[in-house]
């Protein structure tokens, strides 16, 4: 990973950007919104998208710092239907980019990871006295590992541990179904990945999903999403199994 510069800063004057009116706040918003939809729907780790909405963020956390136009800001963040204030989140108190993330994200508990990450990534770049420009913030996050090496300071991640060998074939051999107390007959000749190469060792690796009765709304049994047939896959979910049941013992 690379060790995080601020090459570009020092190379570039740092400009400040004209100020939008009200008027152009809520176009700049739908921007934000399709930028972020864009990402999101393409593919969450599309590391190009996702620096062009950070970029986005940083260049209109400049542009909306004006008094008027952050007021404006609060006023459609208030209108805005996945933003709910509450005691930890309070519309008056949080910061232009601390609303701009949210308008993006929305204030789900779920999001609170990616907004800290974000947050913390744009404050990076502001230190590093970068241009307020979407380009040149994308740019920076391309040449130095992307949020997670500028959050890291280009230090590099440790080493994985080795993964210890696992027989399949020994653990199939001494597996005795009848003592799990789970028992479910499941249909899998319908399911996307359904084939014979399912049942590596006499086993298939099945993601199921709670079903819902659509007349009483009640949890009723089980649905299949998929099998999946990759032999690594399948070994790996035998040996967390094994590691289960040990510590059960």
């Amino acid at each position: 990973m690379a060790t995080t510069s601020t090459a570009t800063s020092k190379s570039t004057p740092r400009s400040r950007i004209k100020p939008v009116s009200t008027a152009e706040i809520k176009a700049e918003l739908k921007g934000l919104v399709g930028f972020t939809k864009e990402w999101s729907s393409t593919d969450s780790q599309a590391r190009g998208l996702l620096y062009n909405l950070l970029g986005t963020i940083f260049e209109l956390s400049e542009r909306l710092s004006r008094k008027s136009s952050k007021e404006a800001l609060r006023a459609e963040c208030a209108r805005c239907d996945h933003i709910r204030q509450s005691k930890m989140f309070k519309i008056a108190d949080r910061t232009v980019t601390e609303l701009l993330i949210a308008y993006a994200l929305g204030t789900d508990a779920k999001k609170a990871p990616s907004r800290s990450q974000w947050k913390k990534v744009i404050q990076k770049g502001k230190s590093a006295q970068l241009p307020f420009k979407r380009k040149s913030f994308s740019d920076w996050l391309h040449e130095n590992g992307g949020v997670e090496g500028v959050l890291s300071g280009g230090k590099k991640q440790s080493p994985k541990a080795a993964r210890v060998p696992f027989d399949l074939v020994e653990f199939a051999s001494g597996y005795d179904p009848t003592t799990n107390p789970i028992q479910l007959s499941i249909d899998l000749a319908d399911t996307p990945s359904f084939s014979d190469d399912s049942y590596t060792n006499d086993f298939a690796l099945v993601l199921l999903k709670k079903a819902k009765n659509l007349e009483t709304g009640a949890m009723n049994g089980f649905t299949v999403v998929d099998v999946v047939n990759n032999s690594e896959l399948v070994a790996l979910a035998a040996q967390s199994i094994d590691a289960q049941q040990k510590k059960k013992h």
